[in-house]
């Protein structure tokens, strides 16, 4: 028992107790004797001897270090003892002496590493300058040694004399603006640490101030809706001056002006084509930028819907699908190919190749009495152990059951049996044969599975009953499931696929209908048979799934049927039962005695399950081009883009645990459908839409400006990734006031006088801070304003002017600039710069 862990070993002896007592029994059947049999071969494949456990696990830490900080001679001798180890842990008849000397010859090599005598950092990498306007962007990378002491910050000079110190270690840019017309800037750039300066980097090529007309904006989205057209783009440089309009073109000559402070467009084509390519061009007062934005093409958004007969409901007479339809071969029995290679179930969950230690632990065995640090265990351990005997006993319904039945009370207490009893009595032909042909000839979450083979709870954390910290329910079977992988949950997969199609069917009971499903992937977890990051992953194949078929057109038609079959059907039973004309007032009491409002937060709730984020937040979303397909039933009336703006809207902020954003991967980890289909949509006159019941989560935690303004113009160069701005200003002219125009409605901005990273050697430099805080109030962003005195010097029309402080920055001042956000600059500063 000493060789092995306390848990394995547990679970092996338990299983081999079971077996003795099988075996002296005289009335054991054969099949009772071929599951103990396989129960116990499981338990004792999993019977890892300790010696083996410890190498494993300190091969793995060893192998994730790096020799640029260590000792040529160390570094030998560690990278032989590895080499050692991973040979005897490749080595499957290794005896337990040897694994245990390789520990202890590598534990050695390890703890005799030593590290290089600390000197200052190399030179910063790509270094350059970039011009626009009156403005020089510069920016570097990080040197490729530190000397090994952290850097702590930078030096940036400009040609002419200018230069900015900046004590932040992550700067990588800084804007030098406000200078002088048809003049060549060249710049270089040193690093910082506690050792001292590093040499400088190489100055760059010229810049030359002057060329004012604005830079091409970059067409993002060209979306086709029969004559409609809408085009997206994102701005660009807009070279020192106010872009006035932009003029939009479509590949059919069609052509519109539109104002600029826009960033879309809604144009009539011409002709009846399916698809376009557009171009957009900036105007300002300098002229036009200097080639068309890319252009984009786009396939036609699609608008299938298949109304409700209206015809009376008793009317109506079900019919199951002819064998020939569903046996036909339709395009969305295929899944798209990826860049990769790899499967596309694989692909879409990617993102938990990403996942760091403090999210998912290490894909072995927990020793008994370990403390938890991974979120996924200790997520799962919660909902686990805080479980009731009646969350027990409806997680073990839904695992014995068919998702199609269980789920039956997600439609409500009258309306649920009724459903239940339609379905028993075949009333549902077409509704019961989608459910099957819907993942039928794909690929679904076998290949996930056995790609990441990530060992269930139970498997790496143990039962509580054998000192670990899962509890067991008493009527599941865990032993059959062991050797699979838990990533994702192929149950979860069932539920959803089972609860979104059923949601797309009955639109009104969607929020109910799709809060039900949630609680049947939770019930994996419950139960200790899955972590949440397999459940959350259950949840994004299933409703990509169910998406690739309503965005097959001729697939979508069958669904169309289901959808009218299923309305049709129920409503007959309602009206017969005296409980109304209407599915809502059918429903009876709520699933779970829960509001919509409140059926939606648990739907959410369950989309991060209270992950910390591991990536960026407030970015916007890149809809998956099937999501939008999901809402047909909701809003038949609306748009393929219109249906993605939905999303858009209702979706979770980015950088949970799963969300693709980043890489620029399907986004399907944020779409929250309950809410999407909840949605309270108004339709505005640009043909765009906007919830009005739910707020934005993604626009709520944007600190980001849109613009630096000084004395009430924004400024020259600016570009939302710098944050530190060096302006010339006449000296002897007082400073103006200083803000911000936020990136997204509800930001604060505050101004304050000084910088604790920005700085300067020169003469009566100063500097003001504005600190942008996001709607939820979880996010700041700060970008500092560097003044540099200098003699007056003309500048091109529309500079900056002197305001004698009398300016302001919108807000309180009143119509000084145009953008979404608030204005808000502390106070004006009277002093002048000398």
């Amino acid at each position: 028992a000493d060789r092995y862990g306390t848990i394995d070993f547990g679970v092996f002896r338990r299983e081999l107790t079971a077996a003795r007592d099988l075996l002296g029994a005289e009335d054991a059947t054969q099949l009772e004797a071929d599951l103990r049999t396989r129960s116990l071969t499981l338990a004792a494949n999993q019977l890892v001897p300790l010696p083996r456990l410890r190498l494993e696990n300190l091969v793995a830490t060893a192998s994730a270090l790096g020799n640029e900080r260590y000792t040529d001679a160390s570094w030998k001798a560690f990278t032989t003892a590895l080499t050692a180890a991973k040979t005897a842990v490749a080595d499957e008849a290794a005896t337990d002496r040897t694994l245990t000397e390789r520990y202890a010859a590598l534990d050695r090599a390890g703890s005799a590493l030593t590290t290089k005598r600390r000197t200052v950092p190399a030179a910063p990498g790509a270094v350059s300058t970039a011009p626009s306007g009156t403005s020089v962007r510069v920016t570097w990378s990080a040197p490729a040694d530190d000397g090994g002491s952290p850097v702590t910050g930078y030096e940036i000079t400009l040609s002419g004399g200018h230069q900015v110190e900046i004590a932040h270690p992550d700067s990588r840019s800084t804007v030098f603006t406000r200078l002088t017309d048809g003049t060549s800037y060249t710049a270089r750039v040193r690093a910082v640490n506690a050792l001292g300066d590093s040499p400088w980097s190489a100055r760059t090529q010229p810049a030359v101030t002057g060329d004012n007309r604005p830079q091409a904006p970059t067409v993002t989205g060209v979306v086709t809706d029969g004559e409609r057209v809408r085009v997206n783009w994102r701005p660009a440089g807009d070279g020192g001056f106010p872009v006035v309009g932009y003029t939009v073109a479509l590949d059919d000559g069609t052509t519109a002006h539109v104002s600029g402070t826009t960033s879309t467009a809604l144009l009539t084509a011409a002709g009846g084509a399916k698809a376009h390519t557009a171009t957009v061009t900036a105007v300002t007062r300098a002229g036009s930028s200097d080639g068309p934005g890319a252009t984009v093409s786009t396939t036609p958004a699609t608008s299938t819907t298949s109304a409700t007969s209206a015809t009376d409901p008793a009317e109506y007479e079900p019919s199951p699908f002819p064998d020939d339809t569903l046996d036909a071969t339709y395009a969305s029995d295929a899944w798209p190919e990826t860049g990769d290679g790899s499967d596309w179930f694989t692909h879409l969950l990617s993102g938990f190749d990403d996942l760091g230690p403090a999210t998912l632990g290490a894909n072995s065995e927990v020793p008994a009495g370990t403390p938890l640090g991974a979120e996924n265990d200790r997520i799962t351990v919660s909902v686990n152990n805080a479980a009731t005997q009646k969350q027990v006993d409806r997680a073990e319904v839904d695992a014995s059951n068919s998702a199609t039945v269980t789920m039956a009370d997600g439609l409500g207490s009258r309306l649920g049996p009724l459903y239940g009893e339609a379905l028993k009595e075949g009333r549902l032909p077409k509704t019961s044969a989608l459910f099957s042909r819907v993942n039928e000839n794909l690929d679904t979450h076998d290949a996930a599975k056995n790609h990441y083979q990530y060992l269930r709870p139970y498997v790496r954390l143990g039962f509580a009953g054998d000192g670990g910290a899962v509890y067991e329910s008493q009527d599941s079977s865990y032993s059959g499931l062991a050797g699979q992988g838990s990533y994702p949950s192929g149950h979860t997969y069932g539920g959803y696929e089972a609860g979104t199609i059923l949601a797309t069917l009955l639109p009104d009971l969607a929020p109910s209908i799709l809060a039900r499903a949630s609680e049947y992937g939770d019930n994996r977890i419950v139960l200790g048979f899955h972590y949440p990051l397999d459940v959350m992953g259950g949840r994004i194949t299933a409703q990509a799934t169910v998406a690739h078929r309503w965005a097959d057109p001729e697939f979508a038609e069958l669904l169309g049927q289901a959808h009218t079959e299923i309305e049709n059907v129920l409503l007959a039973r309602c009206e017969e039962k005296g409980y109304g004309d209407t599915l809502t007032a059918c429903a009876g009491d709520p699933y779970a005695g829960l509001s919509t409002a409140q059926q939606v937060d648990r739907y959410t709730q369950r989309l991060t399950y209270g992950f910390s984020r591991t990536g960026e937040a407030g970015q916007a979303l890149d809809a998956p081009s099937d999501a939008s397909a999901l809402l047909i039933t909701a809003f038949p009336d609306l748009t393929a883009e219109q249906r993605t703006q939905v999303l858009e809207q209702t979706a979770t902020d980015s950088g949970y645990p799963l969300d693709l954003t980043g890489s620029g991967g399907p986004g399907w980890q944020r779409i929250n459908l309950a809410a999407a289909m909840a949605a309270d949509v108004a339709v505005n006159a640009d043909g765009s839409v906007t919830v009005t019941n739910f707020p934005d989560a993604t626009e709520a935690s944007v600190a980001e400006a849109a613009a630096v303004t000084v004395g009430g113009v924004a400024l020259d160069g600016f570009d939302p990734d710098v944050s530190t701005y060096v302006v010339d200003w006449p000296r002897n002219r007082r400073i103006p006031a200083v803000g911000a125009v936020t990136a997204a409605s509800g930001a604060r901005v505050k101004v304050t006088s000084g910088s604790s990273t920005v700085s300067s050697s020169q003469r009566g430099f100063s500097t003001r801070t504005l600190t942008v805080t996001s709607a939820d109030g979880e996010f700041t962003r700060t970008y500092t304003v560097g003044f540099r005195p200098v003699e007056q010097h003309p500048h091109r029309p529309g500079a900056l002017r002197d305001t004698g402080g009398g300016g302001t920055a919108g807000g309180s001042g009143g119509g000084g600039d145009v953008g979404g956000g608030l204005w808000s600059p502390a106070r004006e500063w009277e002093r002048t710069v000398n």
